[in-house]
Order: C-alpha cells, then structure tokens, then sequence
C-alpha cells in the first residue's frame, strides 16, 4: 500500500513538472496586442482585425471590440507573422490600417490617421520603416506639386533640378527598401519586404 502511494506521489511530481515546464514553454509564445483609438467614442463597439499579410482565411483572422478606445488581442504563434490590424472600410478614411509583426511579447499599437506600432524587436523594425516610408511619400508628393507649379510657369531649369531631385530620392527609397529587405531576409519582415519591392 506505501508502494503505491509512493508510486502515485512520485507519478504527480512528474505530472507537475511537466506541467511546468509546458507552461514555461508556452509563455515564450505568448502574444499581447494592446491597442488605443485615437477618436476616442467615434469608435466604441467598432470591431477591429487582425488578418494575416499572407494566407488570411477566415479562421486565421482574429476580432476584438473597442471599448473605452482600447482594444487587445491575445494568443500563442509558433513564430513572427506579418499581420495587419483593419476596420470596417469607411473608417479607413480617418484611421490607417497597420501592418505589424504578430510575435511573442507585449506589443503597443495606436490607430490613428498615421498609426504606430511598438513593442518588439521586429514591430520597432516595422515602425521605423513605416515612419520612412511615409516621410519619403510625403517629400515625393510635395516635390511633385514643385513640379506642376514650375511646368505651368514654363520655368524648365526649375522643371529639370525638381525631376532629377525626385528621381534621387526615389532611387534613395527603393535601395533603402531592398537593404532592409537583405538585412531581414531570414525573417517574416523581410518576406514581406519583398513582396512589398514586386509592387
């Protein structure tokens, strides 16, 4: 009878640290993804995505509802996975959808007309290439209004420095794309940048 009873103790010992250590192994693929609104009531009870970049089916695609302006999403990945967070398509005129990297950690987004992500190692990557992507659009845009504005003054000395700096910059954006690309080749970032280079 002390046989048995020191058979099922020790078999509840090893039970535990099994459990322990499935536990342990577990919480390095935990996924926390806090989200604030900017607009505050404009969007309580709005449902929020988060869709798979590549291979979004509908049973890889996760919801929450805003409340308060905040949202989250919480699970368990096996490894980093591009995601993006998306509204319904009306909203997407005064919030920008966000492209993030669903990887083990607590990750911080805010929605707004340019949104962030932050948090981790590869979503603070994402950000930082997002930040650049969207300053690079904005110098392009401006240098292009340059460009219609010296066109109707027939101004072409100004015509051809505002073409030739336009172009730089381009070229300045696309190799700074691919070197990004290169340096995260190994990664769920760096996939996406490619297929972000065949666009």
């Amino acid at each position: 009878m002390k046989s048995l009873f020191k058979i099922a103790s020790s078999l509840l010992l090893v039970l535990t640290a099994c459990c322990s250590i499935t536990s342990c192994d577990d919480s390095d693929k935990i996924y926390v993804i806090d989200g604030v609104m900017h607009g505050g009531g404009n969007f309580e009870g709005e449902t929020v995505y988060l869709v798979p970049f590549f291979n979004a089916t509908n049973d890889r695609v996760d919801s929450a509802v805003i409340h308060n302006s905040r949202f989250e999403f919480r699970g368990k990945t096996d490894k980093p996975e591009v995601n993006i967070i998306r509204m319904r398509p009306m909203i997407k005129i005064f919030i920008e959808e966000l492209i993030l990297m669903r990887e083990p950690g607590h990750i911080r987004t805010t929605m707004a007309e340019t949104s962030v992500v932050k948090g981790t190692a590869l979503n603070d990557s994402i950000q930082k290439w997002h930040t650049y992507n969207v300053e690079t659009k904005q110098r392009i845009a401006n240098l292009n209004k340059e460009l219609r504005q010296a066109r109707q003054r027939r101004n072409q000395p100004a015509v051809d420095s505002l073409v030739h700096i336009s172009d730089m910059l381009l070229m300045e954006f696309n190799n700074k794309n691919r070197s990004m690309a290169q340096a995260n080749k190994d990664n769920a970032f760096g996939q996406f940048l490619e297929l972000y280079e065949k666009k």
